[in-house]
């Protein structure tokens, strides 16, 4: 079995557009992301598409973006499962938007993954604008400043760890921010 710094090891061969340290990546961190789409997917949301769509979504925009050349402070394994997650909470994140916005009338594709779809275009300017529209409704929604704070840092894709670190508090304070803003959503936000 590999080691930690393997990984670090791979970074340069990735970076030069190595689709054998790619499947390496692949292999090391897929089921890793699956199960982060897991915990972050509602399985309302599962019809459409899965947690593999969604790790496997976020690793194809990863690949496409580091040929192009981004990701220049992609240094070392930390870094790379920082990266992964976060791309992997924004596609889980994505969905689920573009679900509700099909509950509501929004969209009429039936059958396909919405996430591959969406890498086909790009959002119109009036979408976006639904979309900052509808965060700030929800972010006035929030009973308080720094619950409105860790809902912008969650969605920006920290950790919990960055969160406390920004907010100054303890890791476990950030869990029950979290927790709290969880049962508002469920709960819904006022039209």
């Amino acid at each position: 079995m590999q080691t930690e710094g393997s990984v670090t090891r791979l970074i340069p061969s990735l970076k030069a557009g190595d689709d054998k340290a790619l499947e390496e990546i692949f292999q090391r961190y897929f089921v890793r992301l699956v199960g982060l789409a897991r915990k972050r997917l509602d399985p309302e949301f599962r019809r459409m598409t899965d947690e593999d769509d969604a790790a496997q979504s976020a690793l194809k925009s990863f690949w496409h973006r580091l040929k192009d050349g981004g990701f220049p402070k992609l240094v070392n394994s930390a870094t790379l499962w920082s990266l992964l997650a976060k791309i992997t909470r924004r596609k889980v994140a994505d969905h689920v938007h573009r679900e509700m916005a099909k509950k509501r009338g929004g969209s009429k594709m039936q059958g396909e993954s919405a996430l591959s779809t969406r890498e086909d275009r790009k959002p119109t300017a009036s979408e976006v604008a639904e979309l900052v529209d509808e965060c700030e409704k929800a972010l006035a929604a929030l009973p308080s400043d720094v619950l409105r704070q860790v809902a912008i840092l969650e969605a920006d894709g920290y950790s919990r760890k960055e969160v406390a670190s920004q907010l100054n508090c303890s890791e476990r304070t950030v869990a029950r921010y979290l927790a709290e803003l969880r049962k508002i959503g469920k709960r819904g936000f006022p039209s």
